[in-house]
């Protein structure tokens, strides 16, 4: 990232020696479309003194955005006050992108599946940096989806995030390690966020959603439905905080979700319910040593009867052993370790980051709170080797758990962010 940097002298008014207060700051707009954007981040800024690592931690999370070719600033002088003067730069090839994404999983016993994800971002739609985002996956989802991201207020804090989706999935169901019948779920939803950037790290919302799940047995014999349609509608309020320093491979700060969804008649789910989630990941580092520790888990209360409320388990570091998302109940928990090293020259100025780790996990889904127990925990772990490119993270690992069940995989994506 390319800042310019104008130094200038403290005044005898400065609140801390050295240090002058920023009396005001002002973006430019004349080569960027989302100078909003900027001005947000910057906000906190306005009035207090000095500091250039608050500054640079700001304009290198706008940057981290991925709108920019670069963000310049100076120090300046107006009407006696000093303050900063920011001029970011759209990106030339822009505002338009396209990011595609990969999974494979192959247990090496007759079953494995892939996932191709494919993502244009529209950017720079407004002054205040309204993106619309556009996805199509194919594999083992198969689905297309559409939403419009709009800030607006004062340093646009505030957001609203209407969006719809169509998908098909197959989901086995398991007794142990063997595969007893397998569904196709296939849903529509719309629904609409609202939340309120409290700063950079951490942001509030409330969201309602409402959508149909149909669902019909392709393999086996359950000996119940094996067809039915479910309607279901939901209010939820919930909270984000990200502090990461790196989304893909962090060396410091968390990353954490909080989640509490009601279910109601008056929506259109069968009977009133709700569910709470949580995820909390913490990074750590030694030199070229990382480490993320994690804990997450969700619980359903009353019978909301919808497949929306379900909480599933599976893939690299998230149950390794099992297939994506394989393992399916009412109430889950993980609890991880995932720790990598960082391998090659860190000294030399063009490299390509690759990582060798390893992640212990311990972890399982129930259908009911009565189930729940430290016995009924299944115990898994992995070892891979990831590699930082242009294009994102590449994983390649292989995942075993207690129960015998194994998988290799390819991931393109984080290990440490939500899935979709």
């Amino acid at each position: 990232m390319s800042h310019d940097i104008a130094r200038s002298g403290h005044s005898k008014n400065s609140p801390e020696f050295g240090r002058p207060l920023i009396g005001w700051i002002e973006v430019n707009d004349s080569r960027t479309r989302t100078p909003g954007q900027v001005s947000r981040l910057l906000a906190d800024q306005e009035g207090t003194t000095l500091d250039v690592a608050a500054i640079e931690n700001r304009l290198d999370k706008a940057y981290g955005a991925g709108s920019y070719e670069r963000i310049l600033y100076r120090i300046g002088r107006k009407d006696e006050m000093l303050g900063l003067q920011v001029t970011p730069v759209d990106k030339g090839w822009g505002p338009n992108y396209i990011g595609f994404g990969l999974q494979i999983n192959d247990d090496f016993n007759g079953r494995s599946d892939y996932q191709i994800a494919a993502e244009t971002t529209f950017t720079g739609l407004n002054r205040w940096g309204a993106e619309a985002r556009l996805r199509m996956d194919l594999g083992r989802i198969a689905g297309f989806s559409g939403e419009w991201y709009q800030p607006f207020g004062k340093s646009g804090q505030l957001y609203l995030l209407p969006g719809a989706r169509l998908s098909a999935r197959n989901q086995p169901v398991r007794e142990g390690l063997d595969t007893t019948a397998e569904f196709r779920f296939e849903q529509s939803k719309i629904g609409i966020e609202g939340g309120w950037h409290v700063n950079n790290q951490l942001t509030v919302f409330a969201e309602l959603e409402r959508g149909v799940t149909e669902a019909r047995e392709l393999i086996g014999d359950t000996q119940q439905i094996s067809e039915f349609r479910l309607h279901f509608g939901s209010v939820g309020v919930g909270a984000r905080y990200d502090s990461l320093d790196d989304a893909f491979f962090p060396s410091r700060g968390a990353r954490g979700s909080f989640n509490a969804t009601a279910f109601r008649e008056t929506l259109g789910t069968a009977n009133d319910g709700e569910v709470l989630a949580f995820e909390w990941n913490q990074a750590f580092s030694r030199g070229r040593y990382h480490g993320v520790l994690g804990l997450s888990g969700q619980t359903e209360i009353g019978d909301p009867d919808a497949l929306e409320s379900l909480a599933t388990l599976g893939g690299l570091a998230q149950l390794s052993g099992y297939g994506e998302r394989e393992l399916v109940g009412r109430h889950s928990a993980l609890g991880r370790a995932v720790f990598y090293r960082r391998l090659g020259d860190m000294t030399r100025l063009v490299s390509v980051p690759s990582y060798l780790g390893f992640s212990l996990e311990s972890g399982n889904v129930w259908a009911t709170r009565d189930d729940i127990s430290v016995d009924s925990l299944i115990l898994a772990g992995s070892v891979f080797v990831g590699v930082s490119t242009p294009l994102g993270p590449v994983f390649l690992g292989y995942g075993y758990a207690e129960t015998g069940a194994s998988s290799y995989y390819l991931n393109f994506g984080s290990l440490f962010g939500g899935r979709r």
